[in-house]
């Protein structure tokens, strides 16, 4: 049997059925999207502020104990008994270093046993034979290096005549023979007396010689200070006395133009210009062995005879 038609009442029923759910359905689709969230309150937007708040201020000062809270401090059982777990470490590290060599020990007795029992040849070992120094040698050259004298920029105090003859005035253990050589070379000398004599004599003057031809002054005066305040610095240190014991010892003559002595800083001028480019016009004059001092009795003599020689041309 085929089936019934509905009627056209029927059909135009269950459309308009279909086209109103599809509707519905439309709008509901609509309101879900366009239909704006429902607004909180006042008092839940408060309540989730402050627990916002709170977590953050609980996470602050969690992280605030976590930099400044010092360590805790280990109880005396914990301290000893790391203390004891480090001295067993040490211990088990002493035993195994002990059997290592007493293996490598082992091993040599093997090696050498089997050696002697022809399984093969035994090293021999080198001997050292004992090379004595060469003290005589080094002794000369010590003496070598202590006899050299630098080239200075002035005359060697043995050309100098009257420095010579000063010198020899003095016997080479004296006080002043070797202060003037602790002066000049700034030690205390050496054992052999005639050596510091030689070298004494050989001393040219602490400056060193100018270059030849042409060089920079003011780096060569430069150069020249360094060496003055050396030695300037050793003579400020010393008194007038030691000073002017100097300047008799290489003949410098220390007083002024009106005979009077000079002060300290013009005595230690003088003698440094001497010391540092030794010259035969920075010293004192060699008396001659034909004059003679004038005695004291002889000076007054003279001073009466002029003042009688005075009154008579007065008389005149």
């Amino acid at each position: 049997m085929p089936p019934k038609k509905k009627s056209k009442a029927a059909l135009k029923t269950a459309a308009d059925d279909e086209i109103a759910n599809e509707e519905n359905e439309r709008k509901d689709e609509v309101e879900d999207v366009t239909m704006p969230p429902k607004k909180k309150s006042k008092a839940a937007l408060k309540t989730a502020a402050d627990d916002e708040r709170a977590k953050e201020e609980n996470e602050r000062k969690d992280e605030v104990e976590d930099v400044t809270m010092p360590p805790k401090k280990k109880s005396k059982a914990d301290l000893k008994k790391a203390s004891d777990d480090e001295r067993a470490k040490e211990e088990n590290e002493r035993k195994d270093e002990a059997k290592d060599d007493d293996g490598e020990e082992e091993d040599d007795d093997d090696e050498i046993n089997a050696e002697e029992h022809g399984r093969g040849k035994r090293k021999r070992r080198e001997s050292k034979n004992y090379e004595p120094d060469d003290f005589t040698m080094k002794s000369s050259d010590a003496a070598t290096k202590a006899s050299t004298v630098l080239e200075g920029r002035g005359e060697k105090l043995g050309e100098i005549a009257t420095v010579k003859a000063s010198m020899t005035k003095y016997k080479l253990n004296s006080d002043e023979f070797s202060f003037a050589y602790k002066f000049v070379f700034s030690n205390r000398g050496i054992a052999n007396k005639k050596l510091m004599k030689e070298k004494l004599l050989d001393f040219s003057g602490y400056l060193p010689p100018l270059p030849k031809g042409k060089y920079n002054k003011e780096r060569q005066e430069e150069e020249d200070e360094v060496v003055e305040t050396k030695y300037a610095t050793k003579a400020f240190k010393m008194n007038v006395s030691q000073i002017k014991a100097l300047c008799t010892f290489f003949s410098v003559d220390y007083s002024g133009e009106d005979g009077k002595p000079l002060n300290k800083d013009d005595i230690i001028d003088r003698l440094l210009d001497f010391l540092g480019a030794p010259d035969e016009s920075l010293v004192k004059e060699k008396e001659s062995s034909g004059t003679k001092k004038k005695t004291c009795c002889q000076v007054k003599k003279e001073d009466s005879n002029k003042k009688d020689y005075c009154k008579a041309e007065v008389g005149s």
